[in-house]
């Protein structure tokens, strides 16, 4: 498991999130959400060492980050950032890039991980995509093909910051089923998202975040009973009971 022990995080000397303790359990979808600016992009890269802390422990399994060569944390961890450049690659070359921890100088692919590759391509069913042109993709194609790489590095924790950025609704929903599918498959999943209802939608476990800290941490039932998306983001959240689970709206006040 990956956790954090008080930890301060920020840029510089600015301090934009202190003293957060927070463990991302394996097998559950833990959501983070808050205003823009609040520190939550920045906390994922602290916990994966992209950036210095400015203070308190991230621990994997026990070891503390600092502790960690890139390589071991790479077959810990993997990360989707939110804005990515769109390389001029095939598929298939594209998801080999999650190999590359577990590969020595110089880089020759084994068989196994163009098993990795195939394997990482059906469980996001983007298949027929093996061989076709990254950039020749829509943007929903291309999601499956970055969370494909993820896969492919074979790890415990995802971290995933804005997953659904520029895809629309059908394209959202399709994401949401395949991180339920990863955190099913026992992996820890950690996600940014600014849309409240996908938020509800996506999460076992919430965090709120503003004024630099945690304002909530638990279930999205457990956050219906409160009024914190009303303090935070001045708003009311609803849901209504369909054949598809549980629906999420929303009005301003």
């Amino acid at each position: 498991m990956i956790e954090t022990k008080k930890l301060s995080v920020g840029y510089g000397s600015h301090c934009v999130l202190k003293d957060i303790t927070v463990g991302f359990l394996e097998g559950r979808v833990t959501v983070l959400i808050g205003p823009n600016g609040c520190g939550k992009s920045t906390l994922l890269k602290t916990v994966l060492g992209l950036q210095p802390s400015l203070g308190g422990e991230v621990l994997y399994d026990g070891s503390e980050l600092g502790t960690l060569g890139p390589r071991q944390v790479a077959k810990r961890a993997a990360y989707l950032t939110q804005t990515r450049n769109t390389p001029n690659i095939s598929v298939n070359r594209l998801v080999l890039h999650g190999r590359f921890p577990y590969l020595d100088f110089p880089r020759q692919y084994r068989e196994e991980d163009y098993e990795e590759v195939r394997h990482a391509l059906k469980e996001v069913d983007a298949e027929e995509l093996y061989g076709k042109r990254v950039k020749e993709l829509s943007g929903g194609q291309r999601q499956r093909v970055y969370l494909a790489m993820a896969l492919a590095q074979n790890t415990k924790t995802v971290f995933l910051d804005e997953p659904t950025t520029y895809l629309d609704i059908g394209h959202q929903l399709d994401m949401l089923w395949l991180v339920r599918k990863m955190a099913d498959s026992g992996k820890a999943v950690v996600m940014v998202l600014h849309d409240l209802c996908l938020a509800m939608k996506a999460a076992d476990w919430l965090l709120v975040f503003n004024d630099g800290g945690i304002q909530f941490k638990g279930t999205p039932e457990q956050a219906l009973e409160t009024e914190i998306f009303k303090q935070i983001f001045h708003v009311e959240l609803s849901r209504i009971k369909t054949v598809k689970g549980w629906q999420y709206f929303y009005n301003t006040t």
